[in-house]
């Protein structure tokens, strides 16, 4: 049988019809005895109808450039090992990647299949050595995109950075 977190992706990738003959078997045999999962099905055919309801899309490419010509300042490409938790989760920490950077934001590759929401409460550690000062930062996800095994996310920094932190990341 298959575990919790299995399901929980199987349900999702059911969802946008990206499942196998031989998942969606695996799904429906784990519903049998899983109830919290059957709930979670139930949750997601109904979530899954209203954002049909509401006719939301994708953002195309020419989109997302767009918005980023819109960005105050320009991000600063990087690729900064960090860690992270979310506020409202547990406080564990997991592996990230900061893939550019500005005084006001972040984009971070989260090296995770754990679900992350849109307007979460990110705490990234930057510390690079247990020999340093730690270096927390806090944002909110403003936007995500998933890829196998990781997602992809930018943040909104609660608190700009200084230009000595700035550089630090760099």
């Amino acid at each position: 049988m298959i575990s919790c977190e299995k399901a929980s992706t199987i349900c999702n990738k059911k969802q946008y019809k990206e499942a196998t003959l031989l998942e969606q078997i695996k799904f429906g045999i784990h519903l049998l005895f899983c109830k919290a999962c059957a709930a979670f099905s139930k949750k997601n055919k109904k979530l899954t109808i209203l954002c049909d309801k509401a006719n939301l899309h994708n953002l195309s490419e020419q989109e997302k450039e767009k918005m980023k010509e819109q960005r105050r300042e320009p991000r600063i490409p990087t690729q900064r090992k960090a860690h992270y938790f979310l506020k409202e989760g547990t406080s564990t920490l997991k592996e990230c990647t900061v893939i550019d950077v500005s005084h006001k934001g972040m984009g971070i590759r989260f090296n995770t299949s754990e679900e992350l929401h849109l307007g979460s409460t990110v705490i990234i550690d930057l510390t690079d050595s247990p020999a340093r000062k730690s270096l927390y930062v806090a944002g909110l996800l403003r936007w995500i995109e998933e890829g196998v095994n990781f997602f992809i996310g930018g943040i909104e920094l609660t608190e700009s950075l200084d230009d000595i932190t700035l550089l630090k990341l760099l």
